[in-house]
């Protein structure tokens, strides 16, 4: 809907302009200060959140950020996972974030999906083997590579 997508953006630029003030003071310290650089953000409508992924290169780990955009506070900060490097990120929808497992190859190989319940900060699912492709308001589309046998 547009003007969802307006509202969205109107909360995104309120968020950055209120931040202005702090980058200039004196005692400002970075929110993600060595956590390493944004690499991905999802906008995830249902809840309204901002969700955020830093890498840092060189620890190898991702953290992860979700900001509530109604309430302009953070719903948790610098969530880790044990497979650090290796997940990212991939989309947001339904009051979930979904992430996916990658291969340390270089074409990346899809290794698994999970989804996190934004709210709840827990797992909801995982599907290994499968990538993801859509989220719908009506669910996840998944493919799963089949054994040729």
């Amino acid at each position: 809907h547009p003007s969802l997508i307006r509202y969205l953006l109107s909360q995104i630029f309120h968020l950055a302009f209120s931040m202005l003030p702090y980058i200039q003071h004196p005692h400002y310290r970075p929110l993600l200060k060595g956590k390493g650089k944004i690499w991905r953000i999802q906008v995830e409508q249902r809840i309204p959140s901002l969700l955020v992924e830093c890498r840092n290169a060189q620890t190898l780990q991702a953290s992860f950020f979700a900001y509530h955009l109604k309430q302009r506070a953070w719903l948790w900060q610098e969530m880790e996972f044990e497979e650090g490097w290796w997940l990212t990120l991939a989309a947001a929808g339904e009051g979930m974030a979904f992430f996916k497992k990658v291969s340390d190859e270089p074409q990346q190989q899809a290794l698994g999906i999970t989804a996190l319940d934004i709210a709840a900060q827990q797992v909801a699912w995982f599907y290994p083997d499968c990538q993801l492709q859509h989220v719908t308001a009506d669910g996840v589309v998944v493919a799963k590579e089949l054994d040729e046998a």
